[in-house]
């Protein structure tokens, strides 16, 4: 999926895998118990997004902004994490 707005949508308890998500929001999305194991997330906006108990292994997420969210027991056993080289020095 690509460029897709999954801002503030409810997917609790949603299962599905090995989908591809590419520049896609997920702002304040609800994915608490989800499923989501070997999705791939590339470029994606995770910002306030509730994952609370949600499933995410084997997921890579390149790129992704997470900040805000809530990962607190989110399983991510074998999750990769990647970065992007923008060109931009690195900050912080």
């Amino acid at each position: 999926m690509n460029g897709e707005d999954f801002t503030g949508r409810n997917f609790a308890s949603a299962r599905t895998s090995r989908l591809w998500f590419t520049r896609s929001s997920f702002i304040g999305a609800d994915l608490r118990h989800a499923t989501l194991d070997g999705c791939w997330f590339r470029f994606c906006d995770l910002g306030g997004a509730r994952l609370r108990r949600a499933s995410l292994r084997e997921v890579s997420l390149a790129g992704c902004d997470p900040c805000g969210a809530d990962q607190r027991d989110t399983e991510l056993t074998g999750a990769r994490f990647g970065s992007v080289n923008t060109g931009m020095p690195r900050s912080g």
